[in-house]
């Protein structure tokens, strides 16, 4: 039983999108879609930080720029070596995954590149490879390099997950491949009957 077990670690947890986390904005809205032909990335400086900090209060020795603003419901978000970033959204009609990329150097996502069509939470890179997590699937697509989009169609790495309950499937890949799927809890904070706080 989960409930009743806050101090359960997660291993294996890299930091790399937590710290970026706050970099991408979350206003609904149109969502661009760039060209499946990207030039190779190159490497570029650190870009400058939002005068306001995207309008967020930080501690001191902190600051922030948004990225990319009006991109749907994110949910998580990754980064690869070369600053990409893949973004999980969760909407029903506007989900699967936004990659962005900054070809410039100031900071600001230039490219964008939608693909999959189900919404989900989890999203994951190991070995060359996106991982990405539907309500009932884990998604495995190939990354090229240089390309901000991967190649062909994903495998499905799992199928059937259960539902109902909180249906967020966030996983970690541990370092030796394994992959641990959250399937959620059966309520909201232990009710008898759901919803009753």
């Amino acid at each position: 039983n989960a409930c009743g077990r806050a101090g359960a670690r997660q291993e294996g947890v890299r930091p790399t999108a937590a710290r970026l986390g706050a970099a991408v904005a979350t206003a609904a809205g149109l969502l661009a879609v760039g060209a499946r032909v990207e030039p190779p990335p190159r490497a570029l400086p650190p870009p400058a930080c939002d005068a306001d900090n995207g309008q967020l209060t930080l501690p001191p020795g902190f600051c922030a720029l948004v990225v990319a603003d009006r991109v749907g419901r994110a949910r998580h978000l990754v980064v690869t070596p070369n600053g990409d970033l893949y973004v999980a959204l969760g909407g029903r009609r506007e989900g699967g995954v936004l990659a962005l990329r900054d070809a410039t150097g100031d900071g600001k996502a230039d490219l964008r590149v939608r693909f999959g069509e189900e919404g989900g939470p989890g999203i994951g890179l190991y070995r060359g490879f996106l991982y990405f997590s539907t309500r009932a699937t884990v998604l495995r697509y190939a990354l090229r390099p240089g390309a901000l989009a991967p190649a062909g169609t994903p495998d499905t790495i799992v199928a059937g997950l259960p539902g109902g309950g909180h249906n967020a499937r966030n996983f970690v890949i541990g370092p030796r491949g394994e992959l641990w799927v959250n399937i959620g809890s059966r309520s909201n904070a232990c009710q008898v009957r759901d919803g009753a706080i």
